[in-house]
């Protein structure tokens, strides 16, 4: 059954028990392998592939999660690393009876964790596509490039620390700055009840301690490739989006531009991960591909599963 009402993202849509204490909800749409796992960026939810997934759906299984301690998923463990986080989508996917082979699709910081999945369970993967994600020895490359970001990260990171101590006091109401800056105002293109699901969320220090530790594990995460990094996929089908309207945080001229370029260098370190590794501007597209341009979302994952390699099916039982 396919299902574009928006309201389905206002409730719960598949909670699955992943351990004794923990559930992740998913949304699993669709019929058909190579089952389609939609990894969306740090503090995301279903919600974030919503022009994406039914469409998708009338083709193939696609299935989206929100990550743990956001949407309608129980917190995980801190601090909220890549493994961790892998952990529990691949918990998820046993506990549903969604077995491999799987296309991963992974945006934004997803794109390390589709990457750490490929490179520890290479048997269940048979191909990617990577949604304006920054590459392996991301944060050490920009830090020689733009010694200022760092300082202006480190202080972003202090201001969701101080909306975090708003939301445990209950201070976090209209009227704050922070409420202004932090709080999802009303999107007119979403239903009632989805908009105070969103900003209900974003009230709770919850949210917001799970939002600062993914933020922190960016570090981590862009330091998990390897020595075999460049293997990674082998002859998979790999197809690498990269937004064309990106801006860079507030840093002098040249760091600035030399930010983007370190982003735009490590779009092309992507695209090797296969030897039939292929890179595409978006060029009328923000970071968020997915929102701006899902149709050419939708055509890469549709690419990268017509080459899909049939003979490579590892076992149709749930990843153990």
């Amino acid at each position: 059954m396919i299902i574009s009402d928006l309201d389905l993202y206002a409730r719960p849509q598949k909670r699955v028990r992943i351990n004794r204490r923990r559930w992740i909800n998913l949304l699993d749409l669709g019929e058909g392998g190579p089952s389609v796992v939609l990894c969306g960026g740090d503090h995301s939810t279903t919600l974030v592939w919503a022009r994406v997934h039914s469409k998708l759906a009338r083709d193939f299984r696609v299935v989206a999660y929100d990550r743990a301690g956001l949407g309608f998923s129980d917190p995980g463990p801190f601090p909220r690393t890549t493994p961790r986080v892998v952990g529990d989508l691949r918990a998820a996917l046993k506990a549903a009876g969604i077995a491999p082979p799987y296309v991963l699709v992974g945006a934004s910081n997803g794109g390390f964790e589709t990457r750490w999945f490929a490179r520890h369970h290479p048997e269940e993967v048979v191909g990617m596509v990577l949604v304006d994600t920054a590459a392996d020895d991301w944060t050490l490359r920009q830090q020689a490039a733009a010694p200022s970001w760092r300082p202006a990260w480190k202080n972003y990171l202090n201001q969701l620390r101080y909306v975090a101590a708003c939301a445990r006091s209950g201070a976090l109401r209209p009227g704050l700055a922070e409420y202004a800056q932090y709080v999802p105002e009303p999107n007119a293109q979403l239903p009632e009840a989805l908009n105070l699901q969103r900003r209900d969320a974003a009230l709770t220090a919850g949210y917001w301690r799970t939002h600062i530790s993914e933020c922190e594990a960016i570090e981590t995460a862009s330091a998990l490739g390897g020595p075999d990094t460049r293997a990674l996929l082998g002859d998979l089908p790999l197809v690498v989006l990269s937004a064309g309207l990106r801006s860079a945080p507030p840093l002098p001229t040249e760091e600035a531009e030399a930010f983007l370029a370190t982003l735009e260098a490590g779009q092309d370190a992507l695209a090797a991960l296969s030897t039939r590794g292929v890179r595409r501007h978006v060029t009328d597209s923000g970071h968020n591909i997915q929102i701006d341009r899902p149709e050419v979302v939708i055509g890469a994952v549709a690419e990268v599963i017509a080459l899909a390699p049939t003979g490579r099916q590892p076992s149709t039982t749930p990843p153990r």
